[in-house]
């Protein structure tokens, strides 16, 4: 009889786990949205394993951080880890199943995951092409030696997330590249028109800025007789404007002496900072010279408030709207360079 009931209950367990696959995976294929497919993968891991709590972590390419996606409710919020950091960044980073019977005393742990009592933790990556994409982790508030047949489980309901949250980043990358198109092509009409420069160069900082999802944008224009860069236009949500640069000063100066990008991941810390701006909390900074002909005739910057690092289809960007911009200032405001002393001309 008990054998009977032990295996009747083995079947409903089964039809259970399968049953919730089965939603997960029709859920998956038919919405665009990660984070309810992530929402409900959590629901099914923790209740599926008899876990106390579960999170699923993507991938930000930008941050290059491990990003809490959506987990079970919690008085802790998980943190944004680095690949390598804690069960789910071991596993994210070794593409292979993490399993932690004592988190408390674990060498790895994470002291934010401990503080909510976190005794025992599986975790597996989602890879997408055997690409890791993310992980999804559950925990226990108890001590216990997660299975083979827990770590298959979690796995199964991986394989079911990780598609979903792929699709969904190409389809935002897609999206995200029209849009750059579409404000790169707004640009070269209005430099192809009579628009006034500062107004061109208004419409630039406003594109970009929203573009780069940066907090600031701006641009500068060389002018002979200050032997400097003025500013032209500025987009920023804190007036985080320099209105004057000379030649080498700062990111902007930098980037018009040098003629190339000039990128700041840590501005607080550059020794070559602006004070003002450091007062202000600006934390990450890229520019990119605007040139006309062969010389530098003015820089383009955007900057944020949080610590950024700038990817190179960044700058690529950045390039593109000054190309695009440069030559139609330089045909409504010209750039002298009669007055520049010899030191400076040898820079430039």
């Amino acid at each position: 009889m008990a054998g009977r009931e032990s295996r009747f209950s083995d079947a409903l367990a089964r039809e259970a786990t399968l049953r919730a696959l089965y939603e997960l995976a029709v859920t998956a294929s038919g919405v665009r949205d990660p984070e309810q497919v992530a929402r409900l993968a959590v629901d099914h891991a923790a209740r599926l394993l008899e876990a106390d709590g579960a999170v699923i972590f993507s991938f930000d390419v930008t941050s290059g951080l491990l990003e809490p996606l959506s987990e079970t409710e919690s008085p802790v919020k998980e943190p944004a880890i680095a690949p390598g950091e804690g069960a789910v960044g071991i596993a994210f980073q070794a593409r292979q199943p993490v399993r932690v019977d004592d988190y408390q005393t674990w060498e790895h742990s994470i002291g934010q995951s401990a503080s909510r009592g976190m005794r025992s933790a599986v975790a597996v990556p989602l890879l997408s092409d055997d690409h890791p994409i993310g992980a999804i982790g559950v925990w226990t508030l108890t001590v216990r030696s997660f299975s083979d047949a827990d770590v298959q489980l979690l796995t199964l309901i991986a394989a079911q997330v990780a598609p979903a949250l792929q699709s969904a980043r190409l389809t935002d990358e897609a999206e995200r590249r029209a849009e750059r198109f579409k404000g790169l092509h707004e640009v070269a009409v209005a430099a192809a028109g009579v628009l006034e420069p500062k107004r061109l160069a208004k419409l630039v900082t406003e594109r970009v800025r929203h573009l780069l999802g940066a907090d600031g944008a701006g641009v500068w224009w060389f002018e002979g007789e200050r032997q400097g860069l003025l500013e032209m236009a500025t987009t920023d949500s804190r007036q985080s404007q320099v209105p004057h640069y000379e030649i080498g000063e700062g990111a902007v100066g930098l980037a018009f002496q040098r003629r190339r990008a000039v990128m700041v991941e840590d501005y607080q810390h550059w020794r070559q900072s602006r004070p003002a701006l450091r007062s202000k909390g600006v934390a990450s900074v890229a520019a990119v010279p605007l040139i006309v002909g062969d010389r530098p005739a003015g820089t383009l910057s955007v900057w944020t408030y949080s610590r950024r690092h700038f990817e190179p289809e960044d700058i690529q960007l950045l390039a593109l709207f000054a190309a695009q911009v440069a030559p139609a200032i330089e045909a409504a405001h010209p750039v002298s360079y009669t007055h520049l002393t010899l030191p400076t001309i040898l820079r430039v």
